[in-house]
């Protein structure tokens, strides 16, 4: 009778040998171990025994590292300054170590969106502290300035200028330039008193010899009663207000031909006994006496009377009838 197969046996090998017994099957692998890190538990079948509890040292501290105990050295900004005084200041305005970092970190956002244009802050504990950093003064009366040598700035000069020491504060401009602006000023205003100097020569030369061509031998009389009138009419202070005064060309004004004419015409009719020298209670008989003296040298020598070389005893012998007459229409 054929033998019987079982069905569960292993299949022959070519070589009728039986084929080896399939091994068991590998037992089900452990269970992942649950999200979030939390260890498993016996029903996940790991370990059950608690995880330690974190000692008084692990804690995490309240708010951000940087602000808990011991987490940055007390001696941080002496640190971060090396040395620098400057920045020492700055970093001791700074309240702790994180409103440093914020601090920087705006910073650079404002670098980096362009808006770092050197403008004052508007709010007025920032804007104080904006000038104390970039030299302004406090307040418009306390600015520290720096003259170049041998300029003073005196009490009253300091009154002219706080007009626009003001518009200077308004504007937050530090010491150093102010000092720079008022130097420039008093540079400028010095070169503008030279040149005026200079024309002031200039004109007074042309009035001279403008005032010699039209007056001749009578020039120094006319000069000297023009000055004696009006230091006698005006007083120092109002003879020193005329010598100071200019027309509307910015020429003094006794430096111009036509007025100083003028003024002499103005002298000889308000007191035609101006031009006699000595003048006086003794002017009339000075001027009696000098005509005799001029008409007798006429009748002497007739010839030498009318010669060029005698001119000008001609011209002051027809002055003094000038003066005569009008004396006696009085």
């Amino acid at each position: 009778m054929p033998e019987e197969l079982n069905p569960d046996a292993p299949a022959p090998t070519p070589g009728g040998e039986p084929a080896p017994t399939p091994a068991d099957p590998p037992a089900d692998p452990p269970a992942d171990p649950p999200a979030g890190g939390v260890p498993p538990t016996p029903l996940d079948g790991g370990d059950p025994t608690p995880p330690p509890a974190p000692s008084e040292g692990d804690q995490a501290p309240d708010g951000p590292w940087f602000r808990g105990e011991g987490a940055i050295p007390e001696d941080w900004r002496e640190q971060l300054a090396e040395g620098d005084d400057k920045r020492l200041n700055d970093l001791r305005r700074v309240p702790d170590f994180g409103t440093f970092a914020k601090r920087y970190f705006d910073a650079q956002e404002t670098i980096r969106s362009g808006r770092n244009n050197g403008s004052a802050p508007e709010d007025p504990e920032q804007l104080a502290e904006w000038r104390a950093e970039n030299g302004v003064p406090a307040e418009p009366t306390d600015y520290d300035l720096q003259l170049e040598e041998g300029l003073v700035l005196s009490d009253d000069d300091r009154a002219d200028l706080q007009p626009v020491f003001d518009i200077m504060h308004q504007s937050n401009l530090p010491s150093s330039a102010a000092s720079a602006l008022v130097n420039q000023f008093y540079k400028l205003q010095s070169a503008e008193q030279a040149r005026q100097l200079d024309q002031d020569a200039l004109d007074r030369g042309s009035a001279i010899k403008a005032l010699q061509g039209a007056w001749g031998t009578d020039y120094d009389t006319n000069i000297n009663i023009i000055t004696n009138h009006f230091q006698k009419e005006l007083g120092e202070e109002g003879w020193d207000q005329l010598v100071g005064a200019r027309d509307g060309s910015g020429r003094a004004l006794l430096n111009n031909p036509a007025i100083m004419q003028f003024f002499g015409n103005l002298v000889r009719e308000a007191n035609p006994m101006a031009a006699l020298v000595p003048a006086g209670d003794g002017a009339m008989q000075t001027m009696v006496d000098e005509i005799t003296k001029l008409e007798k040298s006429m009748r002497d020598d007739p010839d030498a009377w009318h010669s060029k070389e005698n001119k000008p005893n001609k011209a002051r012998l027809l002055e003094l009838y000038s003066i005569r007459d009008q004396t006696a229409g009085r």
